[in-house]
């Protein structure tokens, strides 16, 4: 059912926008004003007005609008000095992400970090500052409907020049990761030509000592041909003089026998030992 609205109605309502703004509060801005339903009705109540809703006397309407007038205007100011409050409440979860993740890298000395340690301490903390980014941006797309023009746009360019250092850092730390590997694969060619130029030393004395067992296994050879043939000699002596002086050369052809001998048996261990050298590489 339909009626026409009468001034004792357009008075309560004027009534009710007062009591409704002036309910309509929070400390520092830590919870979220909802002004829809204050502005609904002040548009109502200017509907109303609209729709010259007659009052017994001009003075009366005249107050009444004016005072419709005055509480609009503090709906309005109301409304966005608790936006701001709000925002700035906001601002203190955001801002404390915000510090958490921020990098400078002239201040951290990451030029001065030469140990893979110390950088791997530095990539943890880095990885948690950027988690700590990410929670801000993700609190920037939970609260960008109660924050303010300004302060989304301060949050927005403080996590790209953010994400910059980190950045930065990031490309460093590549930069050095490749130059230790550099390094390190330097290191290990140099490591691998030193360890064939050895090899090929071992090789070639292993070579030339197989060629002094050859000398030795031949010259051994011809004193023991030698040794037979002053034993016949011996065997065949016309006289005590000669068989005397024969045993003489026995006695030297053997002495002889015993140093090759010797040398051989010098000479195959220096073979295997350079065998079990280049075994160990």
């Amino acid at each position: 059912m339909f009626w026409d609205t009468t001034y004792e109605d357009l008075d309560k309502k004027i009534r009710q926008l007062e009591s409704r703004i002036n309910s309509t509060h929070s400390w520092l801005g830590s919870t979220r004003l909802d002004w829809g339903p204050v502005f609904e009705l002040t548009k109502e109540i200017q509907a109303d007005f609209s729709n010259n809703v007659r009052y017994p006397t001009k003075e009366q309407r005249e107050t009444a609008w004016q005072k419709f007038c005055s509480l609009r205007t503090d709906a309005h100011e109301r409304s966005q000095k608790s936006k701001q409050s709000r925002s700035d409440y906001l601002m203190i979860e955001i801002n404390q992400e915000l510090r958490a993740a921020d990098f400078d890298m002239m201040m951290d000395g990451l030029g001065d970090i030469i140990t893979f340690n110390l950088m791997k301490t530095t990539k943890d903390g880095m990885k948690e500052k950027w988690r700590r980014l990410r929670n801000a941006g993700q609190l920037l797309s939970k609260y960008k409907g109660e924050l303010t023009h300004e302060h989304k746009n301060e949050v927005f360019e403080r996590i790209k020049a953010i994400r910059k250092e980190h950045d930065a850092f990031w490309g460093r730390m590549h930069q050095a990761h490749e130059e230790q590997q550099r390094q390190w694969e330097q290191k290990q060619r140099e490591f691998e030509a030193r360890k064939s130029n050895a090899k090929d030393r071992i090789r070639a004395n292993i070579d030339k000592n197989k060629e002094q067992l050859r000398k030795a296994e031949d010259a051994l050879a011809r004193q023991k041909q030698n040794r037979e043939k002053i034993r016949d000699q011996i065997s065949s002596a016309y006289s005590d003089t000669f068989r005397n002086r024969a045993e003489g050369w026995l006695d030297e052809a053997n002495a002889k026998i015993d140093d090759i001998e010797d040398s051989i048996r010098r000479i195959e261990g220096w073979i295997e030992e350079g065998r079990d050298k280049l075994n160990s590489f």
